[in-house]
Order: structure tokens, then C-alpha cells, then sequence
């Protein structure tokens, strides 16, 4: 998926169709190369559309003409694999033979992908992540994307607001929840919808469940509906006309009108135990700075650090197992000042690059010492002289680049830690140490250098890496030191909280290792571990026994005392430790540093996200359309015209969604601009005697077709 959109909206789906990626191909000069990737599977897609487009005719060429419509074919006709996710595999795989069928009877037209929307356990896993958990009132808006095409002109304007036509809310069974409206259950917004150019657009969803619906557990199902037009001039539609008039068009199957069925799962609000939250606003990845690898060891095979911290992309693993532990795991793109703390058992702060804005440092350390809210923190490495030793000039921009970042803010992550008198020291260290019986990879990561008395801390002998030994294909394995690198702090206050603080990240995440570094040994069982001896009791879970642990200590630290003193190791790191260069580029590629500050040419972040962040518009809820008595249904005339498309009718009966109160039409009633056929029948039969003799004499004047007659 993409990055350009976090964390403000929803990332896009990065794949479109899947085919052959590796091949021996030939060599330039003689011989053969081992060829894979996009740059092998984008010539196949390629090579298979101009082989197909060459077997038509001219006239059948023609719908064919434009970017829209050659990607609308494509994926349309491909065959989704069983076992992916839509993320992994787009559309599906690319199939020649139903592009063929497909083509022939071809009619420019706007779609969306995906085509339907279902978020329920049926549609999993083509629809993972939105269908990997329920909705619930009071929970964090889930946002999608629909990506638009619309092979009927280059440059296209919404016709309409996109409307959302609720359809059903049924409850799991009689008494098992509230009989109530779907319009009162599902809240849908829609972005703005820019204009189209290129053929092609986007508009973001998203989707909540109403605080009235706290107790429904049901499945809710409806349409959303979007119509463009080519023409730029607004019309002024009447009062309450707007829904209406593209319902009906969509209904009819006009071509300028999508319909994309939604059905989501709801389920009574869980309890706070059972609900986590994970900070997604404060993680930044390449290309929106220079954010180095988690993992130095990989920083001269891979520089940047490009997955993101995403529970979707780098923690997928995290992700699932959480889930498979009965929590519910919920997206925070905003800042820490829009989430209601009493909702949350704990809030999940795992390697953040960002800065923390002074009014949401404050609001969090309230929660955490005053509203029970539990807080895991990841740190990552931070060593101003190893930083110093990845800048390099740009060959693009004839420009030095200067890394202003480690693994992680750590310096943010003290200042937020400091009430608490925990604190991440200056230096690298990474090794394996044994916890619970298991070993444990530390790759790269930082040192807690503070940590206060009452706690529980755990030391290991690590090997500390300096900035010489970055120089140097191999990391330096003389030093080593004894470091503390996990802490279980639980507040003395019944109405606290409690921190788990990490000095590594990266062996919570899923990001490659490249071949030629071992295996890393992951670490996601000590936190799940350490959240089942804290969060015992979870909604549908109380039955599971609780995590071995002794006294009030989990197993994990059984032969480990609370402190008696207060532990201190080092200085912890500073902003002081930065250069003025360093400083500056940390500061110019952050979001939240010009949301604090202000806009200046010199902050390369007011440039940044690539997409701007979106406005979210609520969508009234209406009624289905209901066909007028005398109306000609064209339903089927329009499948057919479409051919790889599918018409709203039938994508509405595929989702189980088909429209209430639709009218069926008089068979024989004609309209009076039929009568013109007769004449149109006899132009053409004008046209043909007078024109084709003599296009067949140039026909056969040529003697062959050209290759490049096949984009005419």
C-alpha cells in the first residue's frame, strides 16, 4: 500500500494486476541475465494488451484509446488468488484470455476500485486489513481509499456529492441487539472529490459506527454512489435533487455513475481492557525525510528506512497476534489531544520519529498518571556522531543531505518520559540477551539510562557500536557493555497507569532483512506476555487463564527485584548532542515541528505529505431510489455495453445488496426519440456505399498493416 496519504488519510492500494516477475531474458552484448520485478512484469502486462489490441479492428480500438480504459480492462478481467489480501495482489492475476472476451464489446465508462466494499469476515482475505476486526461505537474512524477511473474523457468534475444509501442493519439474532436504523448505526464521510485529470482520481471514505449503536452487534449494509460528468460547468441542482438524480442514473445503468456496495460488521462496544490504541501520527518514513534504517547493521545495503510504521505494513505480525489475543486494535492519525483516554487500555508508541507537540506531551502524561491509560514505548537508536556518518550528496539535487534522525525521537520520547524519571541514554547497542527462557534480538537499538525506583528493569550485556565501526562492512564486536534494555514501571496511584518502555523496535517489526543478514529473533511474545499479565480481563478472553506470574511481578521477570533506588546510566540524550546542521534538517523534514512553528522556506515539510491532508465531509444518509412506474429499465443494456465492467445492478446482487422497491418497466412502452433510428439506418447505409470502395483500395494499396496502427 502507500505511504503518500499517512497518516492523515488512507493509504492506496500500491498494486494493480500481478503476472510474471523473473525470467532469463537476453543480455546486451550476448549471453542471458536473470530479470525480475516490476521491471519485468510491467513489459508482460504491456506485451499482452498489444497483442490483444492488434486482433481488433479499428472501430473496436477505438473505446480503447485511453489510459482509463486500457487499466479498467486489466483489472476487471483478472482472477483474484485465494489466501491474499488485495494489498498484495490488486485486482488479481492478469488473465489474457478474459481481457479478450472483455474487450470486444468494450464501453468507456467510470469505475472504482475496489468495486465493493466488505468488511465482515466473508470478505477476508481479499479485503484484509478492513475486514481483520469490527466496528464499534466510540472507536477510531476506519478510512479507505477508492481509486476512480473514468475512460470517457481526460478531465472529469463530480457531478453530485457522493452519497451513501443505507440499505440494511441486521442484528445477529432476536434480543441479541437493539433493532435499529442503518442510517443510525453506520456514519459515513467522503473527502472532497478533486477533479479528474488523466483519466483517473481518488476519494477517501471513512466509516464509524453512531454512539446510539453502543450496543447493536449486527452486520450493516448500504451503497455509496459517485457521479462525474466531463463538462466543468456547475449545474444547480434543486432542493434534496442531488442523491436522487445520480441514484437514478446508476440505476439505470448510466456509464457516468458508479455504485459500490459497503457492508460492514458491528459489534456491541468492547470493554477498556480490551481496546489499544496505536500512534500512527507520529511515525514518518522515506521519502518524507531522511529517516534512516531501524537497523544499522542493514545501512549499507538498505539507507533508508521506507516501510513505515504501519500495523498494516512493518508490524503486520504485531498486528495479527494482538488481535489473535482478543485485544482490538485501533488507528490514531491524529494528534494525542483527540482520543478520549478512559476508552483505551493503552495507547502503543513504537519507534515514533516525529516531534510531540507540548500540549499533547501534557495531555498524556495526565492519562497515564491520572486516567489509568497503560503506555508502551519502542525507542530505536540515537547517536549524533553515527548520524553524522550516513549524510551523502545527492546526485539528483547536487545537494548534501544530513541525517537529523536516528532510529527514533528518542530525545521526544525523554521529554515525555521525564515526570515519570524514565529516560533513553545516548549510544548503539545490539546483541541477543536471554528473557523467559528465549533469546531476544537487540538490533541497534538505544539503552534506558534512567529508570526510577519500584520498577522492574532488565540488564543485558550488549556490544555498543561506534561511529568508526559504521565505516566498516562489519559492526565493531570488541566493546561490550551491560545495559538495561526493558522496564515494567507500574504507577503507585489506583487511578494510574502503568509504561513498558523498549529500548529496541525492530524486533517488533516485520521489515526484510536483506539476504546477506542473519535472521533477527523477534520480541513481539514479550509484549504480548507482559499486556496479559497487565490486561488480565478482556472482553470474550476472561475465560483464558491468565499469564503465569509471580507475586505482582509477570514470569518474565521472576528472578528480577523491583528497584530499591532510583537506576541511573549516562546522560540521557539531548537535543544538545545535535549539530546545528542536524538540527535544522530534523526540524525542516517534521510535520508536527511546522504545525508548532509555522511555515518558513526554509522547512522542507510544509511540502510534505505528498497528498494534502484530507477534509472529511459527513454524508447524509438517503433513502434508495425508487424507479418511476413508466420508466424503461436499462439495466441490462448497459451490462452489456460495459463488458469487462460490472453494472450496478449486479454488483449490488453479487454483495447481497440489491436495492429495495425496485419498479420493474413496462416491456413495450417505446420513447419517442426512437422513432430517429429509421432515419440513422439509412445514413449509414449511405455511408457505407459511398465510402467503402474506396477504403478498400487503400486497403490494399498499403499491402500491411503497420505495428503502429495498432494505437490508432
Amino acid at each position: 500500500m502507500t505511504l503518500w496519504e499517512l497518516p492523515h488519510g488512507a493509504p492506496r492500494y500500491g498494486v494493480d494486476v500481478i503476472t510474471h516477475g523473473e525470467f532469463w531474458g537476453a543480455k546486451p552484448g550476448g549471453g542471458c541475465q536473470h530479470q525480475w520485478g516490476t521491471s519485468v512484469a510491467c513489459p508482460v502486462v504491456v506485451g499482452v494488451l498489444a497483442m490483444l489490441l492488434s486482433s481488433l479492428r479499428v472501430a473496436e480500438r477505438a473505446p480503447l484509446r485511453s489510459p482509463a480504459a486500457l487499466k479498467q480492462l486489466v483489472m476487471a478481467a483478472a482472477l483474484p488468488m485465494e489466501g491474499l489480501s488485495a494489498l498484495e495482489q490488486g485486482a488479481g492475476v492478469l488473465s489474457p484470455v478474459r481481457m479478450e472476451e472483455a474487450m470486444r464489446n468494450f464501453t468507456p465508462h467510470i469505475s472504482a476500485f475496489p468495486d465493493k466494499i466488505d468488511m465482515t469476515a466473508s470478505g477476508c482475505p481479499l479485503m484484509w486489513p478492513l475486514c481483520a476486526q469490527p466496528l464499534y461505537a466510540s472507536g477510531q474512524p476506519v478510512a479507505l481509499n477508492l481509486t476512480l477511473f473514468n475512460s470517457q474523457a481526460a478531465a472529469s468534475v463530480v457531478a453530485e456529492a457522493p452519497s451513501w444509501i443505507a440499505l440494511t442493519a441486521m442484528p445477529d439474532g432476536e434480543g441479541s441487539a437493539p433493532h435499529l436504523d442503518a442510517r443510525d448505526v453506520l456514519l459515513v464521510e467522503f473527502t472532497a472529490v478533486r477533479p479528474l485529470v488523466a483519466y483517473s482520481g481518488f476519494v477517501g471514505v471513512r466509516v464509524s459506527v453512531g454512539s446510539s449503536a453502543s450496543a447493536f452487534s449486527g452486520e450493516v449494509a448500504g451503497q455509496i454512489l459517485i457521479c462525474l460528468r466531463s463538462d466543468d460547468t456547475p449545474t444547480a441542482p434543486s432542493e434534496g435533487s442531488e442523491a436522487r438524480g445520480c441514484a437514478a442514473r446508476a440505476a439505470e445503468g448510466d456509464p457516468s455513475a458508479v455504485v459500490v456496495p459497503l457492508r460492514v460488521r458491528v459489534v456491541a462496544t468492547p470493554p477498556r481492557q480490551s481496546r489499544l490504541l496505536f500512534d500512527l501520527y507520529h511515525s514518518s518514513a522515506y521519502p518524507f525525510g531522511f529517516f534512516p534504517n531501524d537497523d544499522l547493521e542493514q545501512v549499507k545495503l538498505e539507507l533508508m528506512d521506507w516501510n513505515g510504521d504501519h500495523p498494516h505494513t512493518a508490524f503486520i505480525s504485531l498486528f495479527k497476534e494482538l488481535l489473535a489475543a482478543g485485544m482490538y486494535v485501533e488507528l490514531l492519525t491524529s494528534n494525542w489531544t483527540s482520543f478520549n483516554a478512559s476508552n483505551y487500555a493503552a495507547l502503543l508508541l513504537l519507534d515514533p520519529e516525529e516531534h510531540f507537540l507540548p500540549r499533547e506531551v501534557a495531555k498524556l502524561q495526565r492519562d497515564v498518571s491520572q486516567r489509568g491509560l497503560g503506555l508502551v514505548v519502542a525507542a530505536d537508536w540515537f547517536d549524533a556522531q553515527i548520524m553524522k556518518t550516513l549524510d551523502y550528496r545527492d546526485d539528483a539535487t547536487r545537494q548534501m543531505k544530513v541525517c537529523g534522525s536516528g532510529g527514533a525521537n528518542v530525545v521526544g520520547l525523554n521529554r515525555l518520559l521525564q515526570p515519570f524519571g524514565i529516560a533513553f541514554g545516548t549510544g548503539v547497542y545490539e546483541g541477543s540477551y536471554r528473557l523467559g527462557g528465549k533469546e531476544v534480538a537487540h538490533l541497534s537499538g538505544a539503552a534506558l539510562s534512567s529508570f526510577p525506583a519500584g520498577g522492574l528493569l532488565h540488564k543485558a550485556v550488549l556490544r555498543r557500536v561506534s561511529a568508526a565501526s559504521i565505516a566498516r562492512t562489519a559492526l565493531n564486536r570488541q566493546q561490550t557493555q551491560q545495559v538495561a534494555v526493558l522496564g515494567l514501571l507500574k504507577l503507585p496511584s489506583s487511578a494510574a497507569g502503568w509504561i513498558i518502555a523498549l529500548g529496541d523496535s525492530s524486533c517488533l517489526d516485520d521489515a526484510l532483512a536483506h539476504a546477506a543478514v542473519p535472521a533477527r529473533k523477534e520480541c513481539r511474545w514479550v509484549v504480548g506476555e507482559l499486556l496479559a499479565h497487565l490486561l488480565p480481563q478482556r472482553g470474550g478472553n476472561a475465560s483464558r487463564p491468565a499469564k503465569p506470574s509471580v507475586g505482582a511481578r509477570p514470569l518474565l521477570f521472576a528472578h528480577t527485584l523491583p528497584l530499591m533506588d532510583s537506576y541511573s546510566d549516562g546522560a540521557a540524550a539531548s537535543e544538545r548532542e545535535l549539530s546545528d546542521a542536524q538540527l535544522r534538517a530534523f526540524r525542516s523534514q517534521s510535520r508536527v515541528w511546522s504545525a508548532m512553528t509555522g511555515c518558513a522556506e526554509t522547512n522542507s515539510s510544509c511540502t510534505l505529505p505528498l497528498v494534502l491532508p484530507p477534509e472529511w465531509q459527513r454524508a447524509l444518509p438517503r433513502e434508495p431510489y425508487v424507479a418511476p412506474a413508466t420508466a424503461v429499465s436499462s439495466s441490462a443494456s448497459a451490462s452489456a455495453r460495459r463488458g469487462a465492467a460490472v453494472s450496478s445492478s449486479s454488483a449490488w446482487a453479487e454483495a447481497g445488496l440489491a436495492p429495495r422497491h425496485r419498479s420493474s418497466a413496462p416491456p413495450l412502452l417505446l420513447h419517442p426519440h426512437l422513432m430517429t433510428l429509421p432515419l440513422l439506418g439509412v445514413a449509414a447505409a449511405l455511408l457505407l456505399v459511398c465510402y467503402w470502395p474506396s477504403r478498400q483500395r487503400r486497403l490494399r494499396s498499403r499491402g500491411s498493416v503497420q505495428l503502429g496502427s495498432v494505437c490508432a
